[in-house]
């Protein structure tokens, strides 16, 4: 006990001569682990589909439907195309499939229905607490939670079989809608009635990968029964499935399967198509998802880590005098150790503490500032402080490593004793490490600078206006959430003092009539036969949208008429459809409705998406753009939040946000730039001082030998070469590692996450990896040549005299 105190007095005092370079680990280290921990926290929901834990995964097939083979492309369309082999399964293909408990080389059939529902649920709880929700559900057979393998997030064990009219939901989305009360026996009544009868909550499953392909977060799941016995009338469309899963018995064949199949399938005239789900479960996507997001998490702690290992080991080849005099004292190997290894402790338990707080913070402000966004993702950030903890702890273990090689390479000099007495050193472990870093700072800004220019791509075909400020400052509300007291809350929030102005709208997709009526523009169409469609009462929209209208003619105030796309109005007129400027929709009839004159694509619209100005559709609409008075935003948005919780105190999701943010793709490319350029930020920011660190260091040791040489005639230039070769040197290597690693990531980010018809820039990689590669040669010559100044600012005489 006595020995360890006085280490980590020993620890403390040594420490405390380098305090700068001390708060710099803490700092980077810290970054590091937040940012690892991040990631890691987030890729654990980009796992494996939970079937592929189950042990008949590999004997599980999905099953779709084909024309037999002599029938097939005999059907064909109007236009003589053949028609597509997959067909859909009925209620009676199933029963037939189902019978006698289904095929004897087959040990279950799940049918996984692929009908989904959005509606606004409202749930009871046991205490008569309500909440409402906009929530998608389908309903599932109950053979299918257990082919899968969801398991409860309450008892740990596999959902047992739903009963009819019984529901589960994901851990996630239980406590978004009921917070820490227990949601077990809640009762759901449907608001739009689509499904026959109340369904109650039986369990919570556990959350799900991203990459699940049958289940999601979002989804509750419901069961009305076996398909074979409670089946109505009324249930029938409820479910739809496009295929089914089969599991084959063990010891069974593929063939007999599929022999058996056909047997059942031939009075329906169909055949069966057998293929193994574990080829449709992504696995190599998944893993280089999770692999390059582990590294790029990796990377900044190895700078990090880097840095303070590479002042460590120089820190303790500069006391190789202390270590010999400690040994010629009887000092054991073990005992050096752990001397040496409470100063790395200190550094990193200081390290871990302060990432805890940043994780906090982070934390806290993702919660807070990308709430609309986490909800939109489904997934969030858990066990942050356990794999914090589990780093650091893995930190230390490799800290200790490397600090018992130094000491054995100390202890075991070529010359004994007496070697470890002289002023000799070696730089290669710091020249390695310092090159590593200022590779990774290159690779990360030139990564950075990649993605930033394919965001401001993608967000150019957002259409989006240079000044955002109008539409940062708006809110965008959705009153289809408020199922009760529509209208009382729309006449409450246009009263309220803060409010300048509404503007009233809906949009959803609407058919061309001339497209679907006719094969061959539906072909020429792509089989686009629905565009999308902003109904409004009047121009507001039209204004706050900054659209320039080219209009044919002026409509007066009470007329209804369209303002086309005007790409989408080009293609009509090729097609010589919309003649005389009149173009019928679905949903009115085979009313003509008259084109008044062409728009530009909108911004944060899609790129066909076109108005119609009803007059008399007023009060009927269910979103709305509030502008705020003048430096009135924030003041109008908590007065829209007050007045939702107070009228419509049950609506669990946010009616009311802002409008920029509201849009997730828009939020997810700013997100994803801002990332990136936090990360080259930090990246940056620790190979600055990590370099800084080291010439500090180095500039320090060897103020004799400059003050020697300034003493003999040399000048700063002098100076800058002794010094600046090395790091020549080192950006040179660095360069020639980078250049591939970028080139490499370049192509995987265009490839892999933008659009496949974005048009490539071949001068782009070359460009950006030139500005960052000249960025980093800018921060480390200036600060080499800082430390330098500051060193030639010294009087020799001083040092000299010193030494």
């Amino acid at each position: 006990m006595n020995m360890t105190i006085h280490n980590l007095k020993v620890a403390v005092r040594n420490l405390s001569k380098y305090k700068l370079q001390v708060a710099i680990s803490v700092l980077s280290i810290a970054v590091g682990i937040v940012t690892l921990s991040l990631v890691h926290s987030v890729t654990t929901w980009f796992s494996l589909p939970s079937i592929c834990s189950q042990p008949h995964y590999e004997r599980t097939y999905n099953l779709s439907l084909q024309q037999p083979e002599a029938q097939a492309g005999t059907a064909t369309d109007s236009i003589g195309r053949d028609l597509p082999t997959r067909i859909d399964f009925t209620p009676d293909i199933i029963r037939a499939l189902k019978r006698d408990g289904g095929p004897r080389t087959a040990e279950r059939i799940a049918v996984p229905s692929m009908m989904m529902f959005g509606e606004v649920m409202e749930f009871q709880l046991c205490d008569s607490t309500r909440r409402k929700f906009d929530i998608m559900f389908h309903a599932i057979d109950p053979e299918f939670l257990t082919n899968i393998g969801l398991r409860s997030a309450i008892t740990g064990e596999p959902i047992r079989r739903l009963r009819p009219g019984e529901a589960v939901i994901s851990r996630l989305r239980a406590s978004y809608l009921f917070g820490e009360a227990n949601p077990v026996g809640a009762v759901c009544f449907d608001v739009g009635k689509t499904h026959p009868m109340p369904l109650t909550i039986a369990d919570v499953f556990e959350d799900v990968s991203l990459m699940e392909h049958y289940v999601d977060n979002n989804v509750m799941l419901f069961s009305l029964g076996e398909i074979e016995e409670a089946w109505h009338e009324q249930d029938i469309n409820t479910y739809y499935a496009r295929y089914i899963h089969v599991v084959l018995k063990e010891g069974c064949t593929e063939s007999r399967l599929q022999a058996e199949l056909a047997e059942r399938l031939a009075p329906f005239g169909l055949a069966p198509k057998l293929k193994p789900v574990s080829q449709g479960t992504g696995l190599g996507f998944i893993l280089n998802m999770q692999f390059f997001a582990h590294l790029a998490g990796s990377l900044i702690l190895l700078a990090a880590v880097i840095g303070f290992l590479r002042m460590q080991v120089q820190l303790f080849w500069m006391r190789r005098r202390e270590v010999s005099l400690r040994m010629v004292n009887g000092a054991k190997r073990r005992q050096l150790f752990r001397l040496l290894f409470a100063e790395v402790f200190l550094v990193v338990a200081m390290a871990v503490a302060v990432a805890m707080v940043l994780g906090i913070w982070t934390e806290d402000f993702i919660y807070t500032r990308l709430a609309d966004l986490m909800r939109e993702a489904e997934f969030g950030i858990r066990g942050f402080t356990r794999y914090g903890l589990h780093i650091g702890g893995l930190l230390l273990l490799v800290c200790a490593l490397v600090i018992w090689l130094a000491l054995r390479r100390i202890c075991n000099a070529g010359q004994g004793l007496a070697a470890n007495m002289r002023g000799s050193r070696t730089h290669l472990f710091r020249n390695v490490m310092l090159g590593m870093q200022v590779t990774i700072c290159i690779v990360f800004l030139c990564s950075t600078l990649t993605i930033s220019h394919w965001g401001d791509k993608l967000m150019q075909e957002r259409h989006l206006p240079h000044d955002l400020t109008p539409y940062k400052e708006s809110i965008l509300l959705n009153l289809a959430k408020a199922s009760t007291g529509r209208e009382a809350l729309k006449r409450e929030i246009e009263r309220l003092p803060a409010l300048g102005r509404m503007v009233e709208h809906d949009s959803w997709y609407v058919g061309i009539c001339d497209i679907e009526d006719n094969p061959e523009v539906k072909e020429a169409f792509q089989g686009q036969t629905h565009v999308p469609l902003f109904h409004a009462s009047d121009t507001s929209l039209v204004d706050f949208l900054q659209c320039k209208v080219n209009w044919f003619r002026k409509p007066a105030d009470t007329d209804t008429y369209l303002l086309l796309n005007e790409e989408l109005y080009r293609k009509l007129r090729e097609q010589h459809l919309a003649g005389n400027d009149m173009l019928s929709l679905k949903h009115y009839g085979q009313n003509q409705l008259p084109i008044a004159g062409t728009i530009p694509p909108l911004p944060y619209a899609h790129d066909m998406n076109s108005i119609l100005v009803r007059p008399g559709m007023a009060g009927g609409c269910s979103e709305f753009v509030l502008i705020p008075r003048q430096g009135k935003y924030r003041s109008l948005a908590h007065e829209v939040d007050s007045l939702i919780r107070c009228m419509e105190p049950s609506v669990v999701e946010n009616m009311a946000g802002n409008f920029h943010e509201s849009h997730a793709d828009i939020t997810m490319i700013e997100t994803m730039r801002n990332v990136g350029w936090i990360l080259a930020t930090v990246s940056m920011l620790v190979c600055a001082m990590s370099i800084y660190s080291a010439i500090a260091l180095d500039t320090r040791s060897r103020k004799k030998e400059i003050a020697i040489r300034k003493v003999n005639g040399a000048k700063s230039r002098d100076i800058y070469r002794l010094f600046g070769r090395l790091y020549l040197i080192l950006l040179s290597i660095s360069l020639l590692i980078a250049l591939p690693v970028l080139t490499w990531l370049h192509d995987f980010f265009y490839r892999e996450f933008f659009p496949k018809d974005t048009e490539g820039d071949g001068l782009a990689p070359i460009l950006l990896f030139a500005a960052g590669s000249l960025t980093v040669i800018t921060m480390i010559a200036a600060i080499v040549a800082w430390n330098i100044h500051n060193i030639m600012r010294t009087n020799p005489s001083e040092i000299i005299a010193k030494e």
